[in-house]
């Protein structure tokens, strides 16, 4: 493995997240089998869409409204307790490094 080329581990990676975000349905079908014995697992989980410039306007934009509402605190308070997080990385710091440049 330590002679594969990086991005060869990579796009396959990519292969297999899009794979799992297509409902069998909708697949290739000349998907290779390799990657078409996957289900469909809860579109939306593997997309790289993340926009974290917006999220950190919208999460201000949610703190601004609680300094003056209660009932906006309350409900993100809420809000974030509902909130289940999946780590693949975790233990890795990944997760630590990205809080840092959020704060």
């Amino acid at each position: 493995m330590s002679e594969t080329p990086a991005k060869f581990p990579r796009d396959r990676i990519i292969r297999l997240f899009r794979t799992l975000d297509t409902p069998e349905g909708e697949r290739d079908p000349y998907l290779e089998p390799e990657l078409a014995v996957f289900p469909y697992t809860n579109g939306g989980l593997f997309r790289f869409d993340f926009n974290t410039e917006a999220q950190r306007e919208n999460f201000s934009e949610s703190l601004s409204l609680c300094v003056k509402d209660k009932n906006a605190l309350l409900a993100l308070q809420n809000e974030m307790a509902s909130l289940t997080f999946l780590d693949p990385a975790c233990g890795s710091g990944a997760t630590r490094n990205f809080a840092k440049k959020m704060a």
